[in-house]
């Protein structure tokens, strides 16, 4: 996450860049469409740049990239235009959000979804969905291996928004999946509801994965403010990659095939040319419009993108991780795949991503009618993981909370583990005085050193240490208390507490600034130390 901070340092020079740009009469190759669909403004640009760049933009894991934009409501067919009709999917009568203390309070979940359906003129719909796999050509020598990618679905072919003689193949490489892989667009009134429709043919090919694969975990990712689509892609590639170098010296330490330093172990198992076994991630990575624009005006965004990303989290990530991603379990446990056996769930969301994610977590419930809308939260994550989250903790203490409390039943989510993180130096989480982030270490204190029985009965407090650059260094989790108790790989005794696992990361895992980026150490989850963090939490948690 960029801070409004950064932004300020680039005024000039963005202003200087807009004066010669303004002054340009050739259009970008996708303008048209673009215009058509109320997105063609230059930052709005940062959020399908994919599209613009399919090939230089790509993850490095097999998986999929969703993304979500922003559009008016009248353009795409939103729920304003029809209210209380058909172009909603989200049931506001709800048991569990009608259950919630002081259920017509200003914050509340009902309010926030009448806000964005009904009040709000623009509204976030599924863009594109892209798919990343290996291909391998067998001609030759030896067989060639390269990440390519083609579109499960894609908005900006709907009729009314491509011109029929346009064809965008032509313009640039928009490969569209096999046709069994691939959803077709409708019209351009109807992509607000089309979203669900390319979520369940990206449940379709998910189940292809899984079945093919052999891969251990789907790893569903959500990034913060200020994140453009090609900074997020790089982001799912870094938060992936160190886990999965994390998950390979643990692997050389189990089979004593190599010693010494980190490289070492490294090489010994990347000449194999194989993958870990205890960690073949399948990614999805969700991208969202995450800032207004790069000068200190986007300071003035936070509160409208903290409201976005509420809704992300209620509506579209809502979708994948409870209907979407249980439906491919589900298929995987029927048809009782070796190569599929015990697949888990792992969710990560940093900073508002982070609010998305664990918003979404506690969102079943309006997406289901009748008596079934009658059930508490539950969910098919195994781990659920909210990095320096920019979301209060209050949204599990009932007697504090002025949103209606939406995550208090977080007990009856069944075997989900919910993990959050803070830091000292996180000063992006350490701003806000009008809440407070689970990313701040003020929170922590609040939830970890008080008297306060409520904040006990809830959180379990750790603290987390890497010192392994070090000639005598370590890593360790920790509890905060009395007990001397560690977390260790399986370790049985962590995995049978339902309380939210709440870690201090400031020693050595967040601790200093990520190139780029302000807020002090709020971004700093993109190095070794997070991914061995994160790995540990994985054996405990969806081994």
């Amino acid at each position: 996450m960029k801070t409004a901070a950064t932004f300020v340092k680039s005024c000039s020079c963005i202003a200087f860049l807009s004066a010669i740009t303004s002054c340009s009469s050739i259009s970008t190759a996708l303008d048209p469409v673009e215009r058509r669909l109320g997105v063609d403004g230059a930052f709005e640009r940062e959020f399908h740049s994919t599209l613009y760049f399919p090939k230089g933009e790509s993850l490095h894991y097999p998986g999929y990239v969703v993304a979500v934009e922003k559009s008016p409501q009248s353009t795409i067919g939103g729920p304003s235009t029809d209210p209380g009709g058909t172009r909603s999917f989200l049931n506001t009568h709800s048991y569990y959000v009608q259950a919630e203390p002081g259920v017509g309070n200003f914050n509340g979940t009902a309010r926030i979804i009448r806000d964005f359906e009904v009040n709000d003129r623009k509204v976030l719909f599924v863009s594109h969905i892209i798919r990343y796999s290996t291909i391998q050509s067998s001609s030759g020598p030896s067989p060639y291996q390269m990440i390519d990618q083609c579109f499960v679905y894609n908005a900006y072919r709907a009729n009314g928004v491509l011109d029929k003689e346009n064809d965008m193949s032509k313009i640039t490489a928009w490969h569209n999946c096999p046709a069994q892989s691939f959803q077709i667009p409708g019209n351009i009134g109807d992509i607000y509801m089309d979203g669900l429709k390319a979520l369940k043919k990206l449940e379709d090919n998910l189940i292809d994965d899984v079945a093919k694969g052999g891969y251990t975990h789907i790893v569903v990712i959500v990034m913060g403010w200020n994140t453009s689509q090609d900074e997020a892609i790089r982001n799912f590639n870094d938060i992936v990659g160190n886990v999965v170098e994390a998950a390979y010296a643990d692997t050389t330490d189990a089979n004593n095939s190599s010693a010494g330093t980190p490289e070492a172990k490294h090489d010994a198992i990347t000449a194999q040319g194989v993958s870990p076994e205890p960690f073949r991630p399948l990614v999805v990575g969700v991208t969202w419009p995450s800032f207004w624009t790069n000068t200190f005006i986007n300071w003035f965004s936070y509160g409208d993108l903290a409201n976005d990303a509420d809704q992300l989290g209620l509506t579209w990530v809502n979708v994948l991780i409870n209907r979407t991603l249980p439906a491919v379990i589900d298929k995987v446990n029927t048809q009782k795949h070796k190569s599929t056996a015990g697949l888990k769930i792992v969710l990560i969301g940093h900073s508002f991503g982070a609010r998305a994610a664990t918003r979404a977590l506690f969102s079943r419930p309006v997406l289901e009618y009748g008596d079934i809308s009658k059930n508490p939260p539950r969910s098919d994550v195994d781990l659920a993981i909210g990095l320096q989250g920019a979301v209060s903790i209050n949204r599990f203490v009932t007697e504090d909370s002025d949103e209606g409390a939406p995550y208090r039943d977080f007990k009856t989510l069944g075997k989900t583990k919910i993990v959050l993180t803070a830091a000292q130096n996180d000063q992006a989480t350490g701003a806000p005085f009008w809440y407070t982030p689970s990313g701040s270490f003020k929170a922590y204190n609040k939830a970890c050193e008080g008297a306060n029985q409520a904040y006990k009965s809830v959180f379990d407090c750790w603290r987390a240490m890497d010192t392994t650059s070090s000639a005598d260094g370590t890593f360790k989790v920790c509890r905060v208390d009395d007990t001397n108790e560690c977390l260790e790989p399986s370790s049985n005794a962590a995995q049978t507490n339902p309380q939210v696992l709440y870690i201090d990361a400031s020693n050595g895992i967040t601790q200093f600034n990520s190139p780029g980026s302000g807020g002090g150490a709020h971004s700093d989850i993109y190095r070794l130390p997070m991914g061995r963090l994160i790995w540990r939490l994985i054996q405990n948690y969806a081994p």
